[in-house]
This record gives C-alpha cells, sequence and structure tokens, in this order.
C-alpha cells in the first residue's frame, strides 16, 4: 500500500492512508513523502471521518477478498455517506464476498490464475475485461539498486556466514511460520549432497521443529540457518550471495514478492506446483525458460544440481528473469493501470474528468491484457504439469515409505498453528 501510494502521481492525484488497525514502521515513509494518513485503531467511524476530510473520490482497497465483518461495514458506511465514491478492489488472496460484490468498480488480482481458477468459479459470473485486471506486486529498481553489493562484498559476506569459496549456494527465505513451511527443501537434501557434495543450503526464517529436524539430519553440515531480519538491505544482500533461490511453501504463491525479488537480482528460481492451493509462482517462473518447476524430492534435487553444473544455462535464467521484472513488476508498468482504471470509472460515472487527465491514460495498457487473462485458462492447465523429469520407482517407492513421518509433521503443524499457535 505504502509503495503504491508513494508513486501515483501528484499531477493528477492527491493521496492518503488509512489503516484500519494499527501503525507501524511504514509511519515514517509515509511521513517523509508528505503522504496525509490516519491510524483507526479499529474504529470505522475514523476512517469514514478521514475520507470525508480528504475529499476522496476514490478509495483503492486493499484485502483478502473473502468476507470481514469490518470490511463489510465500512463499506455500506462509505456508500451511505456518499455513493459517488467509486472503489477498487485490490483482491490478495482470489477470495469473493457475496455480501460486498456490488461494492467494487473494479477488482484487481494479484495473478490470472488467482482470477481464473480462484475467483470466477466461486463468484459463479463471466470475466468481464472491464472489472476484472490483473496487477502483479510491485519492484521499485530505484530502491534495490543502492544495495548493490561488490564481489568482494559478497565475498565477505559468504566468509562471515560460513560459506566456502567452491560451495554452491541454494537460499531459502520466508516468515517462520508452519502455515507457509513446506518440508520440500529438506526432503531434497539426500539426494542434493550426493549430487552437489559442495553446496550449502542458507535457509533464513526456519519453524522451530525443522531446526530441530535438521540438527539430527544427515545433511545438517550442509544447512546454514540464518535469523529473520526485517532490514531490507541485508535481505537483498542474502539474494546477491546465494546462487539459486529454492521456494517452497505448502500454501503456494500469489505473486510472492520473494520471488520476484530474488529475480530481480537475476537469480534462477526453483519452485513447485501447488495446484490445490495458490499456484501463482507457476505464473512468476517460466519453466526452462528462467526458473525451473520440480515437484518430487529427488527431481527437485535434480533441477538444483542442473542448475551448478550448467552456469551458463544459469546465467541466461537469471536474466531471463530480470528482464521479466523489469518488464512486468516497475513501477512505471504498474501504478499507471491503478491510475488509468480510477481515471476510467470516474468518467463512466458521468465525473468531469480534465481533458489533459484522459490524454496522459489513453496510451496506457492494462498488462496482462484481457485476451492474455483469458489464454491462461489453457495455459495453466499445461503449466500444472511442468516437472523436471520423473523419479525413479525406487525414489517413489521410498517417499510413499516415508508416509507416517510426513503425516506427524503435518498433524503436528496442524496442531501447533491452530491450537497452540506456534509459528
Amino acid at each position: 500500500m505504502v509503495a503504491f501510494a508513494r508513486l501515483y502521481d501528484r499531477r493528477f492525484f492527491n493521496v492518503c492512508v488509512a489503516s484500519y488497525g494499527a501503525g507501524g514502521a511504514s509511519e515514517a515513509v509515509l511521513q517523509r513523502e508528505g503522504i496525509p494518513y490516519m491510524v483507526a485503531e479499529h474504529d470505522i467511524a475514523r476512517i469514514i471521518d478521514f475520507v470525508k476530510s480528504q475529499k476522496v473520490q476514490i478509495i483503492v482497497f486493499s484485502r483478502s477478498g473473502g468476507y470481514v465483518a469490518w470490511e463489510s461495514e465500512f463499506l455500506r458506511a462509505v456508500r451511505e455517506f456518499d455513493a459517488t465514491i467509486r472503489i477498487i478492489e485490490r483482491n490478495v488472496f482470489g477470495k469473493y464476498d457475496s455480501q460486498t460484490a456490488a461494492f467494487f468498480d473494479v477488482r484487481f488480482f494479484q495473478s490470472k490464475m488467482h482470477l481464473n481458477e480462484r475467483f470466477l468459479p466461486v463468484a459463479g459470473e463471466p470475466f468481464q475485461a472491464s472489472r476484472h485486471k490483473v496487477l502483479y506486486n510491485v519492484v521499485d529498481e530505484a530502491t534495490l539498486a543502492p544495495y548493490t553489493l561488490s564481489a568482494n562484498e559478497i565475498g565477505e559476506l559468504k566468509r562471515t556466514w560460513g560459506i566456502g569459496t567452491d560451495d554452491f549456494v541454494v537460499g531459502k527465505i520466508a516468515r517462520a511460520h508452519i502455515a507457509k513451511w513446506s518440508d520440500l527443501v529438506l526432503d531434497m537434501m539426500p539426494y542434493l549432497v550426493r549430487l552437489v557434495p559442495k553446496v550449502k543450503l542458507v535457509l533464513v526464517g526456519v519453524p522451530a521443529s525443522r531446526v530441530r529436524r535438521i540438527a539430527r539430519s544427515s545433511y545438517h553440515k550442509h544447512v546454514i540457518i540464518l535469523p529473520e531480519s526485517a532490514d531490507e538491505k541485508w535481505v537483498h544482500h542474502f539474494y546477491q550471495v546465494i546462487d539459486v533461490l529454492a521456494h517452497s511453501s505448502k500454501i503456494g504463491e500469489c505473486n510472492g514478492n520473494t520471488i520476484n525479488e530474488a529475480r530481480y537480482w537475476k537469480k534462477p528460481v526453483v519452485v513447485h506446483s501447488t495446484p490445490k492451493r495458490d499456484n501463482g509462482q507457476l505464473e512468476q517462473v517460466v519453466h526452462m525458460h528462467d526458473g525451473i518447476v520440480a515437484n518430487f524430492p529427488s527431481t527437485y534435487a535434480r533441477a538444483i544440481a542442473y542448475l551448478a553444473a550448467h552456469p551458463q544455462e544459469r546465467t541466461q535464467y537469471g536474466d531471463r528473469a530480470r528482464v521479466g521484472i523489469l518488464q512486468h513488476n516497475a513501477p512505471q508498468a504498474i501504478v499507471p493501470q491503478i491510475e488509468k482504471a480510477a481515471v476510467e470509472i470516474l468518467q463512466a460515472a458521468g465525473a468531469a474528468v480534465d481533458l489533459s487527465v484522459i490524454n496522459r491514460y489513453t496510451t496506457v495498457q492494462f498488462s496482462p491484457s484481457a485476451e492474455a487473462i483469458m489464454a491462461y485458462q489453457k495455459e495453466y492447465i499445461k503449466r500444472a504439469v511442468d516437472d523436471f523429469g520423473c523419479p525413479t520407482v525406487a525414489e517413489t517407492v521410498s517417499w510413499y515409505l516415508r508416509f507416517p513421518i510426513r503425516l506427524f509433521y503435518k498433524v503436528y503443524d496442524y496442531i501447533a498453528h491452530n491450537y497452540l499457535h506456534l509459528v
């Protein structure tokens, strides 16, 4: 939200920000940028008063998409106060809420998969190009470029972390949250250390139960566990140290910033498909073009080993990944699309819009286009079966023999997350 607020064209838009819950570190950014903001501390009336005082015409509402009581109350209050206010939804998780559906003029989703596979089937409505759009997350080169390290600085950081000069470095970074964690990166390690003996797996954000598992494992000397950090500079130094990002999450991704940021730093990403959950990672990583999709511990390990053994292909994948980010995730490409949507719905509502504003957004194109969104319905089916080869019979048997262990961790994670509130 803050990134978008900073980047709106101030020649045409006056921007303000409201948070329903608490404030935080981003308040300093808003203050520095001169953006009016307020923290409601769970008081809807305070947000409504803020909307009135700022003479708001457009609300861009970032939400899960599903039913949330206070959101429904807020949207109704807005309509009762001023029915001419237009509302754009940034639907983060592709959910549908029948109680608030009529309030939104335009909906932006974070992936084509979310719109096609999640939202439309539940909403029971056809795709409408004027109301349903896809908007990827922003990756701002101007913010990230100052974090660039020299080769000597990368070497020094590797030494600090205990990484040898000849080690091939695989990284995974996330919050240490059981609900998102996937054991795939650990299950693949016995295969990987045989294929790439000089490998280091650098993990940031590991649930406590998995820290214990790693300590008892045969591959623990190949794993480096680092503490989580809120320091953006440190996070982007992490990406520059690794050779490949190994990304796995049991609940998948919408349009994962971790994947986007690694790609900005020219790192190929190995992901797995999660067709029963969010599967936006298949939209970010094009198999065998700028990354690899691998869905089984042994094939996942072989995918990483392939990148280790083919540095030229690894470099090509990384270069293509960065080009894709600069093309599809740059703020110069993303923010004008929301601005264009705002202008169009104001026009459709009969509001007086200055000709200079209309002309500014005539050439702005929504990307992905309506045609690309529709075409992805078939493309997704093809990508959902991508895999880096197939496991052998012995590997398949071994996988099924480990079912009791997998079941134990699945039950443990469920209880820990839902009843013990552990990460």
